[in-house]
């Protein structure tokens, strides 16, 4: 008899179902090792292309869907990282030859930004948050987590995720910047990208009213409403709202 038709006769279903459970997680995750393995073999053998850039999106967890957006992206495109935090996105857009515009508020992580990035002139970096106004305000993150990538301008958030410590940061206006510092000097940005902790929904808002929405290819956005119960759930409704209203099709919300 089947060895395995013989344990789900001798055993209670629920028990069969259960380690049938833990078998196939065992699986999954042993091909998951595999297939890394076999990425990071592929990325030492070939570090100028193909199997490098497999790494750099497996290694930023990329959506299969929006892996299309580095591997047949043309040269000298634009990329706004909003946070860049630890360079991951960074790196993968300079991999594509992208220019990078990132901006990071926290002090600890745009100092290593800046020794990594320090004679890379197709980087700029900006040590500030963004929003859909300019001010001054406290940025909340763990002191024990040097490059908290769970940092927010937003207490609420700070609060969450169990920060303990603030400091002052600058908060620029991001369509202000967008305009003045890149769309007075070229035609357009292929990707804008945000994932601001919970500040996404003011700054989309701001992004759909100006419309500033029409220069940009894609803008790829990480939300965070899973996290505030019905105040999350409404605010995300707002901006698919707003999508739908202005029928906007290069803003996306599944990003990561």
């Amino acid at each position: 008899m089947n060895k395995v038709l013989y344990i789900k006769k001798v055993l209670p279903p629920f028990l069969f179902n259960f380690l049938k459970r833990i078998y196939e997680n065992i699986a999954i995750s042993k091909s998951d090792i595999y297939k890394k393995n076999n990425i990071i073999i592929g990325a030492l053998a070939d570090p100028k292309w193909q199997w490098q850039l497999t790494l750099l999106l497996e290694n930023i967890k990329v959506p299969e869907k929006y892996k299309y957006l580095f591997k047949y992206s043309p040269d000298s495109r634009i990329l706004v990282d909003c946070w860049a935090n630890t360079w991951k996105v960074i790196d993968l857009a300079r991999f594509c030859n992208m220019e990078v515009f990132a901006f990071e508020p926290n002090k600890d992580a745009i100092n290593l930004l800046h020794k990594k990035y320090n004679n890379d002139d197709k980087v700029h970096l900006y040590p500030v948050a963004v929003s859909n106004k300019a001010w001054n305000t406290k940025f909340y993150s763990n002191l024990y987590d040097t490059y908290d990538e769970g940092a927010s301008i937003v207490e609420q958030w700070g609060k969450y995720c169990g920060s303990n410590q603030a400091y002052k940061v600058e908060i620029v206006r991001l369509v202000d910047t967008l305009n003045q510092d890149i769309l007075s000097k070229h035609d357009s940005i292929y990707i804008l990208k945000l994932d601001i902790e919970w500040a996404e929904f003011d700054v989309l808002e701001d992004i759909i009213e100006s419309k500033i929405y029409e220069k940009i290819q894609y803008i790829v956005c990480e939300t965070h409403e899973r996290f505030f119960g019905k105040e999350g759930n409404k605010k995300l409704k707002k901006i698919k709202d707003l999508i739908e209203e202005n029928n906007i099709k290069n803003i996306y919300l599944d990003w990561i």
